[in-house]
């Protein structure tokens, strides 16, 4: 059994970047579900391709060119924002309060077409859950 640690080269912290490849996520920190919480955004994805790929359409069985489409953003929420629902906040160091606040401030400031990838469940967007989710209506209090 292999026992070594692998060392941390930096911590994720709000305002920095995870970078690979050709993207760079955003890190939030969206303390609540556990108060080091974060998710990561991708602002936009940008496809690269013949046209006949990206675009679905071709002349004489040939891509045209190569073009690219900007798709709206992405979210990582983790366990902070679920389809309809939101991180359990009652385990050490969950606070509803926290939760909620870190949806509404950070994650609800996102655009509506942005693509939520939750840690469980289906996808959803920032949109969807601003006009759905019971947890982030007007109505819901804080205790």
């Amino acid at each position: 059994m292999d026992t070594r640690v692998a060392a941390v080269d930096d911590f994720l912290r709000e305002g920095g970047t995870v970078r690979w490849g050709g993207y760079e996520l955003q890190v939030f920190h969206t303390p609540g579900h556990t108060p080091g919480s974060v998710s990561l955004y991708l602002p936009v994805h940008t496809i690269t391709g013949a046209s006949s790929e990206v675009a679905g359409s071709h002349r004489g069985g040939k891509p045209s060119a190569v073009v690219e489409r900007a798709t709206g953003g992405r979210l990582l929420a983790g366990d902070t924002l679920f389809a309809g629902s939101i991180g359990r906040t009652d385990l050490w160091g969950g606070s509803l309060d926290a939760i909620l606040r870190s949806i509404r401030e950070k994650l609800l400031a996102l655009p509506d077409e942005t693509r939520v990838f939750p840690g469980h469940g289906p996808i959803t967007t920032i949109g969807r859950e601003r006009d759905t989710n019971p947890f982030i209506q007007p109505h819901f209090r804080m205790h």
